[in-house]
């Protein structure tokens, strides 16, 4: 219950994405109408800190399940930015080569929008991106004494995978030029063990 003719000090809180309000004062019985102006959050734009590219590695069997694994760390939380179906895991999936030894074995053919026929898997945990292929999975022909070269995230996957800080699509960034400083333009490449 408001006092008539005392002031009160007005702060919005809890409104995602902005900073709380300065504090409005407000004239119980004699103010009308108030204007609170909320700020936006301030959030710095991605930046990738720590990579785990030089040491990922392509399999050593046609059969395993988690190979050519990239780990991102980034300077604060962030979510999948990618706005097609299926998200980044499936432009990563999509851009996927391998070259074989033998050139016996064939990666699954891109048949969905949703699913990453291929094996490539790309999971979110606070500020760190890992990306990896399950050569079992996305391999349809497995060649007998064959062996797996190089795994390549191509550089087109990776300029329609984004990603952005949790909860600020206005800062949505390509995966290709968070990753500017650190890789050629030919994408991440996975070489054999």
């Amino acid at each position: 219950m408001l006092t008539y003719g005392v002031t009160y000090a007005v702060t919005v809180y809890g409104v995602d994405g902005y900073q709380p309000s300065m504090a409005t004062p407000v004239q119980a019985g004699v103010s009308t109408g108030a204007s609170i102006l909320l700020s936006p959050l301030t959030v710095p734009p991605l930046q990738l800190i720590a990579n785990t590219i030089a040491m990922c590695r392509a399999p050593v069997m046609l059969t395993d399940a988690s190979s050519a694994v990239v780990t991102l760390t980034f300077n604060e939380t962030v979510e999948d930015g990618t706005l097609t179906a299926g998200g980044g895991a499936e432009q990563l999936d999509n851009g996927l080569t391998i070259s074989d030894s033998m050139f016996t074995s064939a990666l699954g053919l891109n048949a969905s929008s949703t699913m990453q026929e291929r094996g490539v898997t790309m999971a979110i945990a606070d500020n760190v991106v890992t990306i990896a292929w399950n050569a079992n999975a996305g391999l349809t022909t497995k060649g007998t004494g064959d062996t797996i070269r190089t795994v390549t995230y191509s550089s087109t996957s990776l300029q329609t995978t984004f990603l952005q800080p949790a909860m600020h699509p206005e800062l949505r960034t390509s995966l290709s030029q968070l990753l500017t400083n650190v890789i050629s333009f030919s994408g991440i490449t996975c070489t054999g063990p």
